[in-house]
């Protein structure tokens, strides 16, 4: 299970290192791209570190979750800089955290939680976490972005699909 996560982590951690891979800071905006992509790197690698030393799946979603939520503020101050190419690229980053990091720790949790206990309170936390970040995030993107642009459309659509599979993997109790 640890495995997509932290394969997830070490493809964002990879394409960020695409925008910083100017040899020489040209301009401004070079250099406030390397700054950028520093505290995100450092975010990720500090979260992969967390995740890859927990075995419990409630907490490796939360650890995700963590991340994502990261990712979320990323895209949102993308956005606001009309950074439409990063946000998008981003965007598809918090889906995978978000499919494979949160919902599918989530889903390893089935049977292993009884209706009100306090794994199911946390679940609860969790889903309600997840359900803020995004919502703000969707709706953030709808107001500050050309809602006709093909990459904002991709990034709404990568929250949007991120948001549905935790929800798929957070109702496994419901149906049972």
């Amino acid at each position: 299970m640890k495995r997509p996560i932290l394969l997830t982590l070490v493809g964002v951690v990879l394409a960020t290192g695409a925008w910083a891979d100017a040899p020489t800071l040209r301009t401004a905006d070079e250099a406030r791209q390397l700054h950028e992509n520093l505290d995100l790197v450092r975010n990720l690698v500090k979260g992969g570190l967390l995740l890859a030393a927990e075995d419990d799946p409630l907490k490796r979603a939360d650890h995700c979750n963590a991340l994502a939520t990261y990712l979320a503020s990323e895209i949102e101050q993308a956005a606001e800089r009309h950074d439409i190419d990063r946000a998008a690229e981003l965007g598809q980053h918090l889906r995978m955290m978000l499919q494979h990091g949160v919902a599918d720790n989530v889903r390893a949790l089935k049977g292993d939680v009884q209706p009100g206990s306090v794994r199911d309170q946390q679940l609860g936390q969790l889903s309600k976490n997840v359900r803020q970040v995004l919502d703000t995030l969707e709706s953030h993107l709808r107001k500050g972005g050309d809602i006709n642009s093909d990459q904002i459309g991709l990034t709404l659509q990568a929250v949007r699909d991120g948001k549905e599979d935790v929800e798929q993997a957070l109702r496994f109790g419901e149906s049972e």
